[in-house]
């Protein structure tokens, strides 16, 4: 057997000596990582985003190789992160794209597996863009005063890709958002009215609850369809309901041609500028509060109070129903994904479905075991938003190991709202279709 390994080595080190594979990596073994190595790479690995140079990425995944000391988060993230990151955007300047840029205020190229962007600034500091990819190595170009940026990205499965950009440093107000589509984009035809001078069949408006789980006065958005309330017709709970009245531009036409059966909305609004007490003492970011369970230390029972007092105090006022068999689902996006994903485990009686894009906080970590018979979870996340991704994958390999009936989809897509409404809309078709 000595013998043996001895004849394997002295193969591998003439192959190596031929130029048939890398000496360094075929013969020496590598290095052990001591514990501060693993904490400064999973440290490293936790502040990644797009802006993350491609070359240094590349350095950390041959770095970290299949270290399994690494928590397993963080190595899926690093895996994800793999998807979009940022290229030396270089000096060349494309005129058409340079002067297009200087009238609309932003122009996206993509071309094989890289996206080039340009956009202007009216300050001195970099763009600040949303939504798809959000973050990006940008450098000046041209003239001073027109105030150009140039950042470039690669992306896995580019040629699928649907990005969406605006400006949102504030400085832009006029610049329309950018939409700019692989050639084998999966394109979803999704029903709008674009144009707000057209009427919803439904109604729309916006109320005041007062919560005492909560001890203030939350805004509160409605969608009755038809404009007429059926007790019996099905209720969705949107997370951050002041996007309501948007949704309702497509939720409107789905049901009046006839696409899903008639459903009703209740949206319970998520900032600061929706709780009628302003003074009151409240978390620094009530929404984080609101949606995210274990975040805000100082507030330890915020999440459960939210809770409460959504499902027992706005859902009977708003939707009374005088029968238990109407149907119950929970959507949102981003931390409005993790509250419905939490609405639907720890509301196993009541909540018939859940919608969760593009969740975060490390994902679920824990669920009851669910029932044959119980919610169906509807959980998706873009591969260009590696934190969301990472935590939707841990998200659904909980709810798959606890039984719950679950639906996991991954897009080349960021984290867009544009990408809620398609889900959305396929959730719609999904749970509620009139085809079922």
């Amino acid at each position: 057997m000595l013998f043996l390994k001895i004849l394997v080595r002295w193969i591998a080190m003439l192959t190596c000596l031929f130029g048939f594979a890398a000496c360094q990596e075929s013969l020496v073994p590598e290095p052990e990582l001591s514990d501060q190595n693993i904490q400064d790479l999973t440290e490293q690995i936790k502040w990644l985003d797009s802006s993350v140079t491609c070359e240094r990425l590349d350095v950390l995944v041959r770095r970290v190789g299949n270290v399994e000391a690494i928590p397993e988060f963080y190595r899926r993230k690093l895996w994800a992160q793999q998807a979009v990151c940022s290229v030396t955007p270089g000096t060349d300047i494309n005129t058409s794209a340079y002067e297009m840029t200087k009238a609309a205020g932003i122009w996206a190229d993509l071309s094989e597996d890289v996206v080039t962007l340009y956009a202007k600034s009216t300050t001195a500091s970099e763009p600040q863009l949303c939504c798809a990819i959000q973050k990006a190595v940008w450098g000046p170009i041209g003239d001073i005063e027109d105030k150009i940026w140039k950042a470039r990205l690669r992306l896995k499965e580019a040629d699928r890709a649907s990005l969406m950009f605006m400006d949102t440093s504030g400085t832009n107000p006029d610049f329309s958002p950018l939409i700019i589509q692989g050639e084998n984009a999966d394109i979803v035809d999704v029903p709008f009215l674009s144009d707000p001078a057209i009427k919803l069949s439904g109604t729309f408006e916006q109320r005041q609850i007062s919560s005492s789980e909560l001890g203030e006065t939350r805004t509160v958005s409605i969608y009755t369809a038809k404009g007429k309330y059926d007790p019996n017709a099905p209720v969705i709970i949107l997370a951050d309901g002041i996007s309501l009245g948007y949704y309702a531009r497509m939720i409107d036409p789905m049901i009046e041609q006839g696409l899903i059966k008639p459903v009703n909305f209740m949206g319970i609004h998520s900032e600061r500028d929706s709780i009628s007490e302003a003074l009151r003492d409240l978390p620094k970011d009530p929404r984080a509060s609101d949606y995210l369970p274990g975040y805000d230390k100082d507030f330890p029972d915020r999440f459960d109070n939210h809770m409460e007092f959504i499902f027992e105090t706005a859902l009977p006022t708003l939707f009374p129903s005088s029968e238990n068999s109407r149907r119950l689902a929970v959507g949102g996006h981003s931390n409005g994904a993790v509250f419905s994903v939490h609405a639907g485990v720890r509301n196993p009686n009541l909540v018939d479905a859940v919608l969760s894009v593009s969740g975060g906080f490390g994902g679920l970590k824990a669920a009851q075991e669910c029932s044959e018979d119980g919610a169906n979870f509807y959980i998706s996340a873009g591969v260009y938003e590696p934190s969301f991704l990472a935590s939707t994958e841990v998200t659904e390999q909980t709810l798959k190991a606890q039984g719950c009936n679950t639906r996991a989809t991954y897009h080349p897509v960021g984290h867009d709202p544009g990408f809620f409404r398609t889900e959305l809309y396929r959730f719609l078709l999904a749970e509620f279709g009139n085809d079922l």
